[in-house]
């Protein structure tokens, strides 16, 4: 009996923050935060990890970046699931 060894290639996701760097590119970062329409300190910020993608970010990303819906979408699902796990008092369940 023969046997077939098959290797297992599996896709690594990245994440938003690292596709928009790889779409910023040799781009400086006043430029790229231009285009997100956000100030250069906040895409600095949020590039080191001082601070975390929000609302005005997000803005600028679908503005500049509507292509990348199905990342946002992604984004916003995983985030919203780790902040409601963070809240005190969470279950599981949506409150009215």
């Amino acid at each position: 009996m023969d046997y077939i060894y098959v290797a297992m290639v599996t896709k690594t996701k990245i994440g938003l923050l690292e596709k928009l760097i790889q779409i910023q590119g040799a781009e400086t970062d006043s430029k790229f935060a231009q285009r997100l329409q956000v100030s250069r300190s906040l895409w600095v910020q949020v590039t080191k990890g001082t601070k975390g993608i929000g609302r005005t970010l997000l803005t600028g990303i679908i503005n500049a970046f509507p292509e990348l819906e199905p990342e946002i979408l992604e984004f916003l699902r995983n985030n919203e699931n780790s902040q409601a796990k963070r809240r005190p008092g969470y279950q599981g369940q949506i409150r009215s």
